[in-house]
């Protein structure tokens, strides 16, 4: 095969990738039935984020992310002083998920702080603290994943 036939080979594979990418759009994240919900919609976009951002050392737009998350914290708050919402698991511990709750976003503030000065480093230390916190309430207050 010759170069040019390699080459209009490879352009005419990338070609059908992008159609097959354009009829077949990643499929959008199911409507959120709850504060809890709504928020772990809202961290999980800034999360995804934050790793982009990260990789690319520039993390000054993960605040408006963030924010967005600490705004559907004060709802998830509402909901569960007004009990249209307890957790899936461990409904006798809602101290516990509340002071859960709180650490996390006292550390959220910390990543606040540092993307707005640009610091990648303490971004990128904070997300893992999140994340580990993330799985410590999860493994606590969410329902069991399905088997599989």
């Amino acid at each position: 095969m010759s170069t040019r036939q390699g080459l209009v080979l490879t352009l005419l594979v990338l070609l059908a990738w992008a159609v097959t990418v354009a009829a077949n759009p990643p499929a959008a994240a199911p409507p959120a039935h709850n504060p809890v919900q709504v928020e772990m919609q809202a961290l999980q976009a800034a999360m995804q984020q934050s790793v982009a951002a990260i990789a690319a050392g520039d993390v000054r737009g993960l605040p408006k992310l963030l924010h967005a998350v600490h705004t559907a914290g004060g709802d998830t708050n509402k909901a569960l002083d007004d009990g249209r919402y307890h957790p899936p698991q461990g409904k006798d511990q809602l101290e516990t998920f509340r002071r859960l709750d709180h650490a996390f976003h006292a550390e959220m503030i910390k990543m606040v702080k540092a993307a707005r000065k640009n610091d990648v480093a303490t971004v990128a230390q904070q997300h893992g603290v999140l994340m580990s916190k993330c799985h410590a309430c999860h493994a606590v207050f969410r329902h069991p994943p399905a088997a599989r």
